[in-house]
C-alpha cells in the first residue's frame, strides 16, 4: 500500500479531478472523536478530508495528528459524494455551516447555508478573499491555487502574525456508509509527538478488531513530508510466517516411484550492468544540464557555506532566516559564488518545490528584505517588495524569474555569458524538509585545507545528527571545470554512519 500511495503522491497534479490530484486523508481530532472516530463521526453531517501532493503546502489541520487514508479504489463513490472545498479551514473553527433539516438544494453542510451565496466565483477575487469562501466541485484546482497563494503569504489581511493555511474538502455524510472499505490505511506523522503516534497505533488496532481485519489488508503507515520521493512508509507489525511443514517421522513402508527427470536448467540470462551510483547520477546531471524548467535536468543546485545557520549546524537555518541563496551550475554554467568554499548539494525535487524565484546573475538578494524577515502578500524575500516585479519580454535584466520560468532564466544567463545564477529558496521550507533537503556535502577542487576540513566536519555532524549513512548523504569533491567527471566520492572514516 505504501508503494501505491507514494506513486499517487509523486504523480499528483493540480487539476479539477480528485483521482489525479493526490492522496486523500482524514485527520482525526481525538479531542472530539476519541480513539474510535469511525463510530462518533458516523453521526456527523459530513466528512472532511485534505489532499496531499508535492505541489500542495504541507500546513494541514490539527497539526501533526494522524488519521486514515481514503481508499483510492473507491474513487468513483468518493467523487459522487464530493460537495465543495475551502482554501482555509478557519470557517470550520469559527462558524461551522450547519443545515437543521439536513442536506438539500438550498443548504449543504460545510459548504453553504440557506440564503447565502458564498461561492468563490461570486466574490471579489482579491489576495485573501479566496480563503473565506467555498469552491464548487469543479473548482478544485482554483482552491489549491488560492491555498498556495495564502500559504506563501503568511500574513493575513486582518492578522499581524503568521498562521498556517490549510485546505478542507467536504464530502457528504454518506461516505461513512462505505466503512470499512472506505479506509485503506491508518497513518501517523514521523515527526509527531510519541503520544500522537500511540493514539493512532491504538486506533488502528481497534479498527482491525472491530471489523475482523488482518494487518496485511489495512496497514499502518508513517508519513514524512521531508521525504518528497516516498513520504509514506509501511510500519505495520505483520505476524511471522507459518513454519515450513515438517518431514514425516518415519519413511514410507512402500517405496514411491521415482519422479520424472527434471528438465535442463535454462541458460543464464545475459549480463546487465548495475544501476548507476549516486555519484554517477551527479556526474551525468552536471554534464548534461541544459535550459529547462526542472532543476533535476538543468544541472546541480548548490548552497555554499555562508553560515546562515549556527556554526556547528550550518545545515539548519534558524527560524529568523527567511531565505537560502543557492546557485544552479552545470557544464554549461560552471561559475560559482565562491571559488574555494564548500557547501551542500540541494535535492533537485525539493529545490523545485521551495524556490521563491531565480536570477540570471547575482541578484543582490542580501539587500532584498521583507519586514519581520518573512514572506507576505506584498513582499517575497530576495525577490521583490511592494508588488510583484518579474522579468518579461520587455525587461529581462536586474529582475527575478518566477519558479515556473527556470528555463528562461537559464537561457538569459547563457546570453549574459558571465557570472553565476542565483536561486532563492524558502528558509522555512528548507528547515521543514531536512534532512532530505540535502543530497550531499561537497568541497571544491580549489578548496583550501581549511575549507576541506570544514566540509568534512559538517558532513560528519550532519549524518550523526540525523542518523544517516555516508551512502545516503555522501561527501564529494566537486571540480566545476571537469565537464566529464565533475564529482568524485570522498571516503570517510565512518561510511555507514548510524543506521536509522
Amino acid at each position: 500500500m505504501d508503494f501505491v500511495l507514494n506513486s499517487l503522491y509523486k504523480t499528483a497534479k493540480n487539476t479539477n479531478d480528485l483521482e489525479t490530484s493526490g492522496v486523500l486523508v482524514h485527520q482525526v481530532d481525538t479531542d472530539t472523536a476519541g480513539n474510535t472516530p469511525w463510530i462518533s463521526q458516523q453521526r456527523s453531517d459530513r466528512l472532511v478530508a485534505s489532499l496531499m501532493g508535492p505541489y500542495i503546502p504541507h500546513d494541514i489541520a490539527f497539526g501533526r495528528q494522524g488519521g486514515f487514508v481514503l481508499n483510492p479504489g473507491l474513487m468513483q463513490q468518493i467523487q459522487l459524494n464530493y460537495k465543495c472545498s475551502w482554501a482555509d479551514d478557519s470557517h470550520l473553527k469559527l462558524s461551522p455551516i450547519l443545515c437543521p433539516s439536513g442536506a438539500s438544494a438550498s443548504c449543504q453542510p460545510g459548504c453553504f447555508a440557506p440564503g447565502q451565496d458564498d461561492w468563490c466565483e461570486s466574490m471579489v477575487k482579491g489576495k485573501m478573499e479566496l480563503t473565506t469562501c467555498a469552491f464548487k466541485r469543479e473548482e478544485l484546482s482554483s482552491m489549491i491555487g488560492a491555498q498556495t497563494q495564502a500559504a506563501e503569504s503568511p500574513y493575513h489581511a486582518d492578522r499581524h502574525f503568521p498562521v498556517p493555511v490549510t485546505h478542507q474538502i467536504i464530502f457528504d455524510k454518506k461516505m461513512w456508509s462505505l466503512l470499512p472499505e472506505l479506509i485503506s490505511a491508518f497513518f501517523f506523522f514521523a515527526d509527531g509527538q510519541p503520544d500522537q503516534t500511540h493514539q493512532i497505533q491504538d486506533m488502528h488496532k481497534k479498527f482491525l478488531d472491530r471489523y475482523h481485519l488482518g494487518s496485511s489488508s489495512l496497514p499502518l503507515l508513517a508519513l514524512d513530508f521531508r521525504n518528497s520521493r516516498a513520504p509514506f512508509k509501511d510500519m505495520t507489525q505483520y505476524p511471522p510466517p507459518p513454519p515450513p511443514p515438517g518431514r514425516p517421522a518415519f519413511p514410507p513402508i512402500f517405496p514411491f516411484p521415482l519422479p520424472p527427470p527434471s528438465s535442463p536448467s535454462p541458460p543464464p540470462s545475459p549480463w546487465s550492468p548495475p544501476p548507476p551510483s549516486k555519484i554517477d547520477l551527479l556526474v551525468q546531471r552536471y554534464a548534461n544540464g541544459h535550459a529547462t524548467d526542472k532543476i533535476e535536468h538543468a544541472g546541480i543546485l548548490i548552497h555554499q557555506f555562508d553560515f546562515t545557520g549556527a556554526a556547528e549546524a550550518p545545515w539548519y537555518p534558524p527560524p529568523g532566516v527567511d531565505r537560502m541563496s543557492s546557485t544552479l551550475t552545470s557544464a554549461r554554467m560552471p561559475k560559482l559564488f565562491n571559488p574555494t568554499r564548500g557547501g551542500f548539494l540541494v535535492d533537485p525535487v525539493i529545490g523545485d518545490k521551495i524556490m521563491f524565484c531565480s536570477w540570471a546573475e547575482d541578484g543582490g538578494t542580501a539587500n532584498r528584505n521583507c519586514p519581520g524577515n518573512m514572506a507576505a502578500w506584498n513582499c517575497l524575500p530576495g525577490c521583490w517588495e511592494g508588488s510583484p516585479v518579474w522579468c518579461n519580454a520587455e525587461q529581462n535584466w536586474n529582475c527575478p524569474f518566477q519558479p515556473s520560468r527556470l528555463k528562461e532564466m537559464c537561457e538569459r544567463h547563457e546570453e549574459i555569458g558571465h557570472g553565476y545564477t542565483e536561486l532563492v529558496l524558502s528558509g522555512r521550507a528548507w528547515r521543514q524538509h531536512l534532512p532530505y533537503t540535502i543530497e550531499a556535502v561537497f568541497y571544491l577542487a580549489k578548496s583550501t585545507a581549511q575549507d576541506v576540513s570544514t566540509a568534512k566536519n559538517v558532513h560528519a555532524g550532519l549524518i550523526a545528527k540525523y542518523g544517516l549513512s555516508a551512502v545516503e548523504v555522501p561527501l564529494v569533491r566537486f571540480d566545476p571545470n571537469n565537464k566529464k567527471r565533475a564529482f568524485t566520492l570522498v571516503k570517510t572514516d565512518n561510511p555507514k554512519g548510524r543506521v536509522r
